[in-house]
């Protein structure tokens, strides 16, 4: 799991990976971060996915909306815009139910 920048390596690094992890999390992700392309990298990634993004959060929000899109291979590949938030990454898990969407989506998919 990432959040802003850091959510753009975790989905460059997961697509990367030998051993692949279980599920990844991208919160408020943006599609490209100095020299990672993290749209680029998801068009390949075969695990389960969940993006979430603030639905006010600028940029943020339709990037969410690209990488998702970009996920065709994913078997899961779930986009949560968060209703009236400018929340912008962390900041999103400050509202209980955002939080309770992260940690059940975790669970379905994580040993």
């Amino acid at each position: 799991m990432g959040a802003s920048k850091g959510g753009t390596a975790t989905l460059r690094a997961a697509a990367r990976m030998t051993l692949k992890p279980d599920a990844v999390v991208a919160l408020s992700a943006p599609e490209k971060y100095g020299s990672m392309d993290a749209l680029d990298a998801v068009t390949g990634l075969g695990v389960p996915v969940l993006y979430m993004a603030g639905d006010q959060d600028g940029g943020f929000t339709s990037a969410a909306r690209e990488l998702s899109a970009a996920s065709a291979k994913a078997p899961e590949n779930r986009l949560v815009q968060v209703k009236g938030s400018a929340a912008h990454g962390v900041a999103l898990l400050a509202a209980p139910a955002n939080w309770d969407t992260v940690v059940a989506f975790l669970r379905k998919y994580c040993t």
